[in-house]
């Protein structure tokens, strides 16, 4: 970081234009609005992210699976593009996400639920059902009977078990 607050990214990250727009932002006067700085890298490193993400999520090397699990579980990762990261990698996901992604706050549990409906198979089930019991289980009831109907209905049309 740089005495005036601007954070100063290695040279490998400028392809996503940050080091060029702060330096236009500097050398418009603009020293002084650290705020305003901080706030257009935080967006851009999540768009940044997210980007990667999807590609990460094309790509499915499964070297990058549990990183992304674990990113993820512990709120590194943005929630909406992790989720549609890992359900890119299909059912190969599951078994980590079952053991990485507890219960944490409501909108994490959410995305949790809403990744098992779609890629879940019967060894989410006991997981689902613990997350009713649990403290938002009152809240995402409807959303975890969807996901277990979903896994189910996948396992009646021959899919993984």
């Amino acid at each position: 970081m740089a005495d005036n607050g601007v954070v100063r990214l290695p040279r490998h990250l400028a392809c996503v234009g940050l080091r060029e727009r702060q330096a236009e932002h500097l050398s418009a006067g603009h020293e002084g609005d650290r705020g305003a700085e901080e706030a257009e890298a935080a967006e851009l490193r999540r768009k940044l992210h997210a980007t990667i993400l999807r590609c990460l999520g094309e790509l499915k090397h499964p070297d990058t699976l549990e990183p992304i699990v674990l990113g993820f579980a512990d709120g590194s990762f943005n929630g909406e593009a992790a989720a549609e990261c890992l359900i890119r990698f299909g059912p190969a996901a599951e078994p980590l996400i079952l053991k990485h992604c507890r219960p944490g706050n409501m909108e994490h549990s959410k995305t949790v639920v809403f990744i098992l409906s779609k890629i879940g198979t019967s060894q989410s089930l006991p997981a689902l059902q613990a997350l009713s019991r649990g403290h938002d289980g009152f809240v995402l009831r409807d959303e975890i009977a969807r996901a277990a109907q979903a896994i189910q209905s996948r396992k009646k049309a021959g899919g993984k078990k």
